[in-house]
């Protein structure tokens, strides 16, 4: 695994530029084991501020959050919204 440690720092660097936050080691190696250089299915350990948080992740979802970033952020936060709406709407009813 040293001779891709250039490569898995590399990954983790586009993870904390994308994602706002610093992806486990072990996950950069699960990924890297399939030699795909991106995330499969599972983004696992993201830190964001000092908070953790475990969510999924495909690999066309992460690329497109590479190439724009702002955007994947909005699309999440829009997805948080709903996802809040719908809950209130199940108690409520």
């Amino acid at each position: 695994m040293a001779e891709n440690y250039s490569d898995l720092l590399t990954l983790q660097q586009a993870s904390r530029d994308i994602f706002g936050g610093r992806v486990s080691y072990h996950s950069l190696r699960r990924w890297h084991v399939l030699g795909v250089g991106v995330p499969p299915i599972r983004l696992r350990a993201v830190r964001i501020g000092a908070r953790y948080f475990v969510r999924r992740c495909d690999i066309d979802e992460f690329l497109a959050a590479q190439a724009n970033p702002d955007l994947y952020k909005r699309r999440q936060k829009t997805e948080r919204v709903e996802k809040a709406k719908r809950r209130l709407q199940r108690a409520g009813a």
